[in-house]
């Protein structure tokens, strides 16, 4: 049998050349859209539209003292601008407040409330529904949170924000600019959370330097810390923080070997934001980290009742998609 040579073989089953690094697609297009709607934006789309008012908000002008027609012929309920009955109108807004990089695509509740500070609609509840149970991007990224685990023990709730902590580690990352953990500390009565990027070999006495930095001096030193890491962990963590304090003596933190669930469940919307963010090659969520946590702090917390931002400044934060008119304050009541 003769030897088969290079001219017997079918091209169509040559090797091509071996390309290591291809691009199929091009990396622009893997980028989640982000470019929403300003203020002014929604306001000169609102006035292109003022005759599409419903007829039943019309028809409370100068019956009921919420409602007042401003001279540019919008019209504002309890200060805050009625957007006419235009589909297209009233779905950029929900996007404003809800696919922002601000917004962070929370649920359907949190997203109308966002709306609700400086917009009104008669069916805002059922087209933020509908909007936010279609969105594309929440049905690809968020999980499901529908199964319930077993009950847990309540703990006690604090009298002033960051008196009692818990703290968590997310590891797995992918590495960032040198980080591929994040050290999260959630306050128990704010609802507010510290995401700081670090890396999963951190000793006790990076811990504390970083501790000391992102919570005790903004925030003064905790009365608690809560956490399921260890109570080896966490009491080498405590000493620490005491040692570069120059505090001498036992530890007055007091160390609880359990946890809430509030930890975890940030660690899920801190992943949550990531995915949606972050580039396709997932090399800058580091980034992305202190708006996943200004997102956040954005949105009204279900046991509080008010939005972490508020719980700490006393006022609803800015995030450029608000519009209220001059001299009408009725919002914040």
């Amino acid at each position: 049998m003769g030897k088969v040579d290079a001219l017997s073989r079918r091209v169509d089953y040559e090797t091509g050349p071996v390309v290591k690094d291809v691009t199929l697609l091009k990396a622009h297009w893997f980028a989640a859209s982000h470019t929403v709607d300003g203020a002014d934006n929604l306001k000169d789309m609102c006035l292109k539209h003022v005759k599409l008012y419903d007829r039943s908000v019309v028809e409370k002008l100068g019956k009921d003292n919420d409602w007042e027609l401003a001279e540019d012929g919008l019209i504002y309920r309890r200060g805050k601008m009625v957007i006419p009955n235009h589909p297209e109108l009233r779905g950029r807004v929900i996007a404003s407040h809800h696919d922002s990089i601000a917004a962070g695509h929370p649920g359907a509740a949190k997203t109308q409330d966002l709306i609700m500070r400086s917009y009104w609609w008669p069916t805002i509840r059922k087209d933020v529904i509908k909007y936010v149970t279609g969105c594309i991007t929440c049905q690809c990224v968020k999980i499901d949170r529908q199964p319930r685990a077993a009950p847990l023990n309540p703990n006690p709730i604090p009298d002033q924000n960051w008196q009692f902590v818990t703290m968590d580690y997310m590891t797995g990352l992918p590495e960032c600019n040198g980080h591929d953990a994040i050290l999260v500390f959630v306050d128990m009565k704010s609802k507010d959370y510290i995401a700081i990027p670090c890396s999963k070999t951190l000793d006790s006495e990076g811990q504390a330097r970083l501790f000391i930095k992102h919570v005790v001096v903004p925030h003064s030193l905790p009365k608690r810390i809560w956490s399921d890491r260890g109570p080896t962990l966490v009491s080498s963590f405590t000493k620490e923080v005491y040692r570069q304090m120059g505090i001498e003596g036992n530890p007055s933190t007091a160390y609880h070997p359990q946890t809430d669930g509030q930890t975890e469940r940030m660690n899920q919307e801190i992943q949550t934001y990531l995915r949606i963010f972050i580039n396709y090659k997932q090399d800058d969520w580091v980034e992305w980290l202190p708006l996943a946590e200004f997102a956040y702090r954005c949105r009204v917390h279900a046991s509080t009742g008010m939005s972490p931002f508020f719980m700490t400044h006393g006022h609803e934060p800015n995030t450029g998609v608000e519009t209220l008119k001059d001299g009408i304050n009725e919002s914040a009541k």
